[in-house]
This record gives structure tokens, C-alpha cells and sequence, in this order.
């Protein structure tokens, strides 16, 4: 019998994992070749598979898959060999501009890290994935506070990643 192909739930599990179990030693790495105190990086608090998402606490990750095409007419084979647009963005915040700025450059750093030409498989051989890193934007500064000069305003970045996901699955 036949088995329902992973797709696009595959890869965006896959990624989520492997950046939820490798994160927390790639901010490591990054700290220590920073050497220095200029920002202190934590564990994303929540990791999401779709936006937008409310009440959550930062640092939080999000793994949104965009497109999944197949490339029916350049492979015509009887195995799915596609590439996924995928965007995997972090959203952090802090009161201090400065610090919020760090802080979104060294998560940029430790995902591409972490994903750059990255070959991850499931553990039955089933579905194997290549990561490719294609782009970073970071978003502007935003305050949901009232009074944005006010002591208690605390700002938000974003930091996102394009990914192209080559995906290779057998029926």
C-alpha cells in the first residue's frame, strides 16, 4: 500500500526541529565569536507554522511555507522532486534601538548558520530536504505601546530568511 506524501508539512517540520534542537548552540557559537556582552540571545520562546500569530512572547520564529512547486513538466518522474519558497522569519524585541538592531543581525547569523546548504532526511529515508538560504530583509522597528517614547515601550524587529527547500520524496 501506498503511503500520502509529507509535502510541504514535511519540510516545515523538519526545519522547525532541527532549528528548535540545534538553535540555543548556534547562538552559543555566535556569542562566543562575538566576544563580547553587547546583546544577550535566548531560546525562542514560541515557534509557529502560520501567521499571524497574537500573544505570543519573543523571541518567536515562524516557518511559513509560501509555494511547492513540483516541476512536473522538467522532471516527469514518478517521485516528487520540487522546490518549496519558504520563509522562516524571528521576531525579537527590547527597549534599547541599539540592542534590538544586535540582536536581529546575530539570529540572522546563527539561522543561516544553521541552514545554509543544509541536507536534512526523516528518519525513514522517506523525504529528503536541501536548504537554501537565498535571501535575509529585516523589517522596521515597531512599538505596540501607545506612547512609543514612553519608558515602558518596548520595540519589535524581524529578521526573515527566503529559503528555497529542494525537496526529494519517493511515492
Amino acid at each position: 500500500m501506498n503511503t500520502a506524501p509529507l509535502l510541504a508539512e514535511g519540510a516545515a517540520i523538519l526545519i522547525k526541529d532541527y532549528v528548535k534542537a540545534n538553535i540555543v548552540n548556534a547562538l552559543t557559537v555566535i556569542r562566543t565569536d562575538r566576544a563580547d556582552a553587547q546583546v544577550v540571545l535566548q531560546e525562542p520562546l514560541n515557534y509557529f507554522l502560520y501567521e499571524p500569530a497574537k500573544g505570543y512572547k519573543t523571541p518567536a520564529m515562524f516557518f511559513i511555507v509560501d509555494d511547492f512547486d513540483f516541476k512536473i513538466t522538467e522532471n516527469m518522474a514518478n517521485h516528487i522532486n520540487g522546490t518549496i519558497k519558504m520563509r522562516l522569519a524571528c521576531v525579537v524585541e527590547d527597549r534599547d534601538m541599539s540592542q534590538l538592531t544586535y540582536k536581529t543581525w546575530r539570529y540572522q547569523s546563527a539561522l543561516h548558520s544553521l541552514l545554509a546548504q543544509t541536507h536534512l532526511t526523516t528518519t525513514d529515508n522517506k523525504l529528503k530536504i536541501t536548504v537554501v538560504v537565498k535571501r535575509a530583509s529585516f523589517s522596521p522597528a515597531f512599538s505596540p505601546a501607545a506612547n512609543k517614547g514612553s519608558i515602558e515601550a518596548v520595540f519589535r524587529k524581524e529578521v526573515m530568511l527566503e529559503l528555497d527547500v529542494v525537496h526529494r520524496e519517493n511515492y
